[in-house]
Order: C-alpha cells, then structure tokens, then sequence
C-alpha cells in the first residue's frame, strides 16, 4: 500500500527517461502498469490520438501474427498426414506386390491388407508393367 501511495503522489515528478532517479520498487509489474495508465492520462489529446492509433495498429499486428501462425501451424499438420498416407500407401504397395511375388490369391491380400480388390488388382497391374 505504500508503494502505491508514494507511486500516486510523485509519479508525475519523474520523466519516463529518468531512470536513475526512479525507485527501485517501480520497475515491479503492478507498479509498471499504474505508471503507464498515469502516462496515458497526462498525455494531450493530440498525443492520446496517436498512442490510440499506435496501440491498435499494435493489436492488429499480433492478431495477424497469430493468425499466420495459425495457418503455419495447419499447414504443418496437413504436410506430416500428408507424409504419413504417402508413407502408409508405399507400404500398402510394398505388402501387395510381396504377397503376390509369394503366390497369394489376390482376395487374400484383399483380406490381409484391407484394400479393395480394384486396388490390389491396380498394384498388381502397375507392377508387373514395369
């Protein structure tokens, strides 16, 4: 409470510049804050516009930065299921053409591998294309 009476009686005899005069108790986080409400009230119409006008610009920059994040963050997310269902097909195909270089009938693969007869029947095909 003490702090905030002495913070109320002599922060309008201190510049925001005037760091070594300051006490020291002032760079505490609640201190910072009534302080800078005391800066915003002093200041002039003109120069309240201005700190107003600067301090949406300001809001509107991180909005937009968590916004670009956001969108980092999703594009991120789609390119690693993306990898994962190339990876998981290549595998699919792997297993396929190993069962039938093997001699399985083609509707236990469909059974084992869990893909429809047309896939399984498209891997064989492209493969033995090659």
């Amino acid at each position: 409470m003490e702090k905030l009476v002495y913070t109320l009686k002599y922060a309008h005899q201190f510049e925001a510049k005037d760091e070594a005069n300051k006490p020291s108790f002032w760079k505490e986080e609640w201190i910072e804050e009534i302080l800078q409400k005391v800066d915003i009230n002093r200041m002039s119409p003109e120069q309240r516009v201005m700190y107003d006008m600067s301090k949406v610009k300001m809001d509107m920059y991180y909005e937009k930065l968590d916004e670009v994040a956001a969108e980092a963050a999703a594009t991120a997310t789609l390119k690693a299921t993306a990898e994962a269902l190339q990876k998981a097909e290549e595998k699919s195909v792997r297993s396929v053409v190993s069962a039938h270089l093997r001699g399985i009938p083609t509707i236990d693969i469909c059974e084992i591998t869990e893909l429809s007869i047309e896939r399984v029947l498209q891997i064989i095909d492209e493969y033995e294309k090659k």
